[in-house]
């Protein structure tokens, strides 16, 4: 089982409403790829975070993993829905 995660900070200019649809849009299009298996996505509850919002997945095995990374669902969402609404962000992946 692998675990990917994601965490990011929107642009200041990104306000509360586009931020709420971006992390919907992200439940409903990246759970259905093949192979992700488990989806969360949030904002922190922590005060003074370095990251404000978090996307967490598990995935069946690293095949799944180029899989998911290749899909065209996520390469659209990565690419239009995603990154040119982010500060900054790092990605993170392990095996369990």
């Amino acid at each position: 089982m692998l675990f990917h995660a994601v965490l990011f900070n929107f642009k200041e200019a990104v306000e509360g409403e586009k931020r709420e649809e971006i992390l919907k849009i992200t439940r409903e299009k990246l759970g259905k790829i093949p192979g992700v298996k488990n989806l969360l996505v949030g904002k922190t509850i922590k005060h003074k975070s370095e990251f404000e919002y978090g996307l967490f997945m598990h995935l069946e095995n690293q095949d799944a993993l180029q899989t998911y990374r290749e899909h065209p669902d996520h390469v659209y969402f990565r690419d239009v829905e995603f990154f040119p609404f982010l500060e900054n962000y790092k990605g993170l992946d392990y095996e369990d």
